[in-house]
């Protein structure tokens, strides 16, 4: 089933915040690259730690373990990149310490 807005969206979308932007945007632009690095290094990831336990090898066991969370380390880095690049440098948010 289709859903219909009948605005449509001008070539639009918006950022964090609410700014609209051009879908060819520099900020869309790199959140796209981050999204495909990000889902490549969960893939690497996963494929690690399959090869771990399908492996069950001590030494190197520990090893891809601790690939494994260098790994989902950068992933959360990359997440944490992605959210301050889709913010709408002048929107103003809120914080709990404000």
């Amino acid at each position: 089933m289709a859903i219909y807005t009948r605005t449509g969206d001008q070539g639009k979308t918006g950022l964090w915040g609410g700014k609209r932007v051009s879908k060819g945007d520099w900020q869309l632009s790199v959140l796209g690259s981050l999204d495909e690095l990000n889902s490549d290094i969960g893939l690497a990831a996963a494929m690690l730690e399959n090869i771990r336990v399908v492996q069950n090898n001590g030494l190197i066991g520990s090893e891809l373990v601790s690939m494994v969370s260098q790994l989902q380390n950068l992933q959360r880095t990359l997440f944490t990149i992605s959210s301050i690049i889709a913010k709408d440098p002048k929107a103003r948010f809120k914080t709990d310490n404000h």
